[in-house]
């Protein structure tokens, strides 16, 4: 042991270069060093500076790949009845997962029976008590010696979440799996075998089992952990599976709010006849910019930007057979009160939406409030008022706007058992009152966007993973809702992107008709280039028409510019004086716009590995054989690898890394006698020097609510450094990895 040595050691993995190679049915993306020369030594501030590059791009041979491929299958196939015994035989220490009240023993099959833990309370937009939120379903059916996914998800109250108290808890619930076959004896698997919020079930036995998920919400390194357990699932493992007949889709709630701060979650689950079915459920939404579903769990998480509308999820049930049924449920998203349209003299309402009266906290109430030339001014409303109504609406009145404050407070047992109360607020959209006026149009837009060359990203209002040349298709439908009022010499404009022409426009349809070349412009005269079609008239005619025009216009996409996103609002102007004779632009007294934004999101087409540096801090003294740990990512709360896949074919990938340079200091030909090793949770390990080490599954997070994975670490698990031998040499050193994904086509 060398005694006031001080040795800091750094990996440094900069932005990396992906390359896509093709062999022997794969694809390999590398993801190599493009720039070293921008290394943070944890501990002193200071940053190195290096010019030197990595061009190694090696593909792995064909032979390796054919081995991994084979490693990988035998683990697929793995039974059940495989994986309880290697729960059994497992001998690595368990530390820091104590069973819970009633489970004792449970690791070696002689827990017990444990009731499932109450359901969390969600409550105003807030979940106000935490547990399992996507429970199990009762009962699954599955042929023999096939896979089935069962479900959970557990999550925190908001009051945890909010008040700090995650500060000293772990920020990732630790799940565990138990198993029984009699609904008496329990075996919980070991970390090693099933820790995800998921698990996947394969058996070869007919029979029927029983599997229960438990999730720990307690302080870092276990202490006063708290556990939390799901319904008990049902796994009726058959050999003679049915299919489906009939499927619905329920949500637990219709309508989510689109505000930061809040639970914007729902959870969807299929209905199915009959109900022993085998098969599983996959699941999607029409439109991202609203809201993501899990196609597992059938999580729905609305967006936090203010985006409202309409969202359609489909669940689609697949048979063991391959045949599959679908079925819908549409949810709103909004920001609690919605705009309000009436005749004068007419009564407006606004109602609070998203409130379920049936689970409202008995300690709850509401402030209205309007807003009046800069100042808001509370009204004189009941405090458990959901509602406000203006009688008798003015043409005044028009353009009011109004919103409220929610206030929620909630009673919380502490661990010590003392209780303690917490307030939370929210606040509403500002919604406006239009008042219509008899002799002043109102036109109301229905708007839309699609992707003829790339159907598959098309959502109502955003098109994503757009690439240059892509066929697109825009489609404004306007109405005027006032009958009484008239629109003279309308003009269309479509705002398109700052590079497009005239020439670039492929097709214009007015009301399903072509318009030729001569009937519409490209004009640029603020700025912009913009689409216009000209005289356009919302008159009644007798028969009750000519309140609605529809215009489509299809152009080719041009090159995006460096926000790789491009939006666009339709809107018209026009003259609304019935007597008046003058079309020119001037004598335009209304203008109105469509209320949603329409987005094209391009795509680099490109999968890209996104390393973050990794230290392993200051060292002072060294013995052989140590490991050393990491100075961060050490609780799978933040990502080593970010890996964001915007291919369009995006397949599901395997990720490898591999040291490719050794510990050495900066221009200098010293070298540190250690290894970088990859350590699983069952406490086994790869050398990355001697090969491409896999990352196992239960280190990478999938988000399936988007096209971004990113590796996590547990402590003592990935990388850790060995040391080979003593070295004396002070300084700074480095390494350079290699990350690699690989897909299967």
């Amino acid at each position: 042991m060398k005694k006031g040595v001080l040795l800091e050691f750094l990996i440094s993995i900069g932005l990396l270069l992906c390359l896509i190679h093709l062999i022997s049915g794969y694809i390999n993306v590398k993801a190599d060093d493009k720039d070293l020369g921008q290394d943070m030594v944890i501990g002193t501030n200071t940053l190195e500076q290096s010019d030197k590059k990595n061009d190694s791009n090696d593909v792995l041979n064909k032979k390796s790949e054919e081995d991994e491929t084979e490693n990988i299958k035998e683990e697929s196939n793995s039974t059940f009845e495989q994986m309880i015994e290697k729960n059994q035989e497992d001998s690595r220490n368990d530390d820091g997962d104590e069973d819970g009240a009633g489970e004792e023993g449970s690791a070696v099959g002689k827990g017990k029976y444990v009731h499932p833990s109450h359901r969390p309370l969600k409550s105003m937009g807030m979940i106000v008590k935490a547990g399992f939120f996507v429970q199990p379903l009762k009962n699954y059916y599955v042929k023999q010696d096939k896979k089935i996914v069962i479900k959970s998800k557990f999550k925190e109250s908001i009051w945890n979440r909010l008040s700090g108290v995650l500060i000293l808890k772990d920020p990732i619930p630790n799940y565990r799996w138990r198993y029984s076959e009699d609904m008496t004896h329990w075996l919980r698997f070991k970390k090693s075998i099933a820790h995800s919020k998921n698990y996947e079930f394969k058996e070869k036995k007919v029979g029927t089992y029983y599997m229960q998920a438990r999730a720990t919400s307690g302080v870092l390194l276990g202490l006063g952990a708290i556990y939390y357990y799901s319904e008990i699932a049902t796994i009726h493992v058959v050999k003679e599976p049915k299919n489906i007949t009939d499927l619905k889709v329920e949500t637990d709630e219709d309508y989510l709010f689109n505000m930061k701060g809040l639970d914007n979650i729902t959870n969807a689950r299929e209905i199915i006849t009959p109900e022993d079915a085998a098969g599983h459920v996959v699941w999607s939404g029409d439109n991202k910019t609203l809201a993501r579903i899990d196609p597992i769990s059938g999580e729905v998480e609305a967006n936090q930007n203010g985006v409202s509308g309409d969202y359609t999820i489909t669940g689609t049930f697949l048979n063991d057979d391959g045949t599959k049924m679908s079925a819908q449920k549409t949810i709103e998203v909004g920001g609690g009160l919605d705009d309000e349209t009436v005749n004068v003299d007419e009564d407006a309402t606004f109602d609070l939406k998203g409130i379920d009266k049936h689970t409202l906290p008995e300690d709850w109430h509401a402030e209205w409030y309007e807003k009046k030339r800069g100042r808001d001014v509370k009204l004189a409303t009941d405090p458990h008022q959901l509602s406000y109504t203006i009688k008798n609406t003015k043409l005044e009145d028009h353009k009011r706007e109004f919103y409220v404050r929610v206030y929620v407070r909630t009673k919380i047992v502490e661990e010590d058992g003392s209780e303690k109360s917490k307030e939370h607020k929210f606040e509403t959209r500002v919604a406006t009152l239009n008042v219509l006026n008899p002799n002043v149009p109102y036109i109301n837009f229905e708007v839309g966007i699609e992707n003829l060359s790339f159907k598959d990203e098309n959502h109502k209002y955003n098109i994503d993973k757009v690439k240059k040349g892509d066929r697109i298709k825009i489609t404004t439908v306007m109405n005027n809702e006032n009958i009484l009022s008239v629109l003279k010499y309308g003009v269309f404009e479509l705002p398109l992107q700052s590079n497009m022409k005239e020439k670039h426009i492929e097709k214009v349809s007015l009301d399903g008709k072509d318009l030729g070349s001569r009937s519409y412009s490209v004009e640029n005269d603020d700025g912009c280039p913009h689409l216009r079609v000209e005289n356009l008239n919302f008159i009644v005619t007798g028969k009750g028409e000519g309140l609605t025009h529809t215009i489509e216009v299809e152009f080719n996409a041009r090159t995006p510019d460096d926000s790789m996103s491009f939006k666009t609002i339709p809107r018209i102007h026009g003259n609304s004086d019935f007597e008046s004779s003058d079309s020119s632009d001037k004598a335009h007294n209304y203008t109105e716009h469509s209320k949603n934004n329409l987005t094209m999101n391009y795509t680099n087409d490109k999968l890209d590995i996104k390393p973050n540096t990794i230290s392993f801090g200051r060292v002072s003294t060294m013995n052989q054989g140590d490991i050393l740990n990491r100075t961060s990512f050490n609780d799978k709360s933040e990502s080593v690898v970010t890996i964001d896949d915007q291919r369009r074919d995006n397949k599901k990938h395997s990720l490898y890394v591999r040291q490719i340079t050794p510990f050495q200091i900066n221009d200098s030909s010293n070298t540190l006698p250690v290894s970088l090793r990859y350590y699983n949770e069952d406490g086994s390990f790869t050398i990355l020097t001697d090969s491409n080490a896999p990352i196992p599954n239960e280190d990478i997070e999938e988000n399936g609510m988007s096209d971004m994975d990113c590796v996590v670490w547990g402590r003592d698990c990935g990388l850790l450094m060995h040391v080979d031998e003593v070295s004396s040499a002070v300084g700074t050193y480095h390494a350079t990895l290699e990350w690699t994904a690989k897909d299967a086509i």
